[in-house]
């Protein structure tokens, strides 16, 4: 990657709306009244009783809510036209191994590219983007020709689109499994545990899921 194009990744990057507010999953009235407050600051315009969120429940760490709108698309406070989005909870803890600001900056980089969907705002403990309609292929699919040939010709597409090399675009597999090894060392465990064990007592309390 160029200077040019690092800096323009860097602008983008700056003027990603910011809501300063946190999204509480403790419950799932909490969740829906956190995310109504993130939708009203990145898209003054929607109406409420015209937006309908819906939990996706095949996130791993992180809390998901697709958001759909039922009346013709408006533009977000960073001008995009908007139908449908996802707002993502981060996982608690997780910015411990997930540096939240270089996954950002890469959805901005495939975005450019039109390998990812666009980038609509961050708020306290996650974000919010776009959401592209469809189903993951399971391994049915993976064994049909034809869409094994997708896959191959999609994944060919982002190497020959974004080249690993030097700077951001570094390798850093063995650098990332490094810092998560590290992470198990026991001062780090002790320091993450009493947060983690009030919040499963909080969702326990409260009727909600498990951790996510």
């Amino acid at each position: 990657m160029d200077e040019a194009e690092e800096q323009r990744i860097e602008r983008e990057y700056e003027a990603i709306p910011f809501v300063d507010e946190a999204i509480d999953c403790t419950s799932g009235e909490r969740a829906a009244e956190g995310t109504q407050a993130v939708l009203r600051a990145l898209f003054p315009e929607w109406e409420e009783d015209a937006t309908a969120i819906s939990a996706i429940t095949d996130g791993i760490t992180n809390k998901l809510f697709k958001v759909k709108r039922e009346l013709p698309n408006l533009r977000s406070s960073s001008g995009h036209l908007v139908s449908r989005c996802l707002v993502r909870v981060y996982g608690e803890n997780t910015e411990l191994f997930i540096s939240r600001e270089a996954e950002i900056k890469t959805m901005l980089r495939l975005a450019h590219h039109g390998l990812a969907m666009p980038v609509y705002g961050r708020f306290r403990n996650g974000l919010c983007y776009g959401y592209l309609e469809g189903r993951p292929f399971d391994r049915h699919d993976m064994v049909q020709r034809d869409k094994a040939l997708l896959t191959a010709a999609a994944l060919a597409r982002y190497h020959c689109t974004i080249k690993v090399g030097s700077g951001p675009h570094a390798p850093i597999l063995f650098d990332v499994q490094r810092r998560w090894l590290d992470l198990l060392r026991p001062e780090h465990i002790r320091a993450i545990a009493p947060a983690s064990a009030q919040t499963t007592r909080d969702q326990d309390h409260a009727g909600g899921g498990g951790g996510g």
